[in-house]
């Protein structure tokens, strides 16, 4: 059979953390004819029947395809925080700006590991995502911050979908709806630009002002700059 019930001391509640309390999970076995021979996959947990059993239809269905890759298992061990963790240092230092790196481990640390970062990587959910942009929300986060939260997990989960650590990408399934975005401020003028430099000529905000206006770069850019940045040869 190919959905077996296991009886558990410890369940797991819909989003992924022990009750305390005695249960019972189901289990996903399926037996099938690789390229290179008999093989089995497994995933184990579910919180109910009709999960599994969906699960196990799907699984049917992909593995019957030559070319599927199942996940593999060191990957789908990982919590939510040892993944996201590792994949931030692997991926960000060498394909991120350094502020969108600061930013990318600045939200992984506040807003994702408090909340879901105990959880299984594999067992992480559409509807727990969806639970955390709720609590973000009720913490008081803007939209445009918890749609960032939203970004970071889309694009780091995607990876681990690639790497074949989870099956597909929870991210992609939520239900959560962003609002539209207040207002774009208006620009300042040229005067209203020269007394806001003038204020702050010879201050410690002459120069992120003078970065902010002449460049517009965003405030968590020019904190992130470094002299790395600085094309020395090129200086007049």
């Amino acid at each position: 059979m190919a959905v077996s019930a296991r009886k558990v001391q410890n369940k797991r509640d819909s989003n992924g953390v022990l009750t305390g309390k005695p249960g019972t999970v189901y289990d996903v076995n399926i037996k099938y004819n690789a390229p290179d021979g008999k093989k089995t996959y497994s995933k184990k947990g579910f919180a109910t029947k009709k999960e599994a059993a969906q699960h196990e239809a799907e699984m049917k269905t992909k593995l019957q395809n030559p070319t599927y890759t199942p996940v593999t298992g060191a990957g789908g061990k990982q919590t939510l925080k040892e993944y996201l963790e590792e994949w931030v240092e692997n991926h960000g230092k060498a394909n991120l700006r350094p502020s969108t790196f600061a930013s990318y481990k600045g939200n992984i640390k506040n807003h994702i590991v408090p909340y879901i970062g105990h959880v299984q990587l594999k067992q992480v959910s559409p509807a727990m995502l969806d639970n955390l942009f709720k609590q973000l929300f009720d913490k008081g986060l803007s939209s445009s911050s918890v749609r960032y939260v939203q970004r970071v997990l889309s694009v780091s989960l995607e990876h681990a979908r690639k790497y074949h650590y989870i099956e597909t990408n929870p991210a992609r399934d939520i239900i959560t709806k962003f609002g539209k975005q207040g207002k774009t401020p208006e620009p300042y003028t040229v005067e209203q630009m020269q007394q806001f430099m003038g204020n702050v000529i010879g201050t410690e905000w002459e120069m992120p002002v003078v970065l902010a206006g002449m460049y517009g770069l965003r405030i968590s850019e020019i904190l992130g700059l470094r002299t790395t940045n600085i094309n020395l040869d090129n200086l007049s």
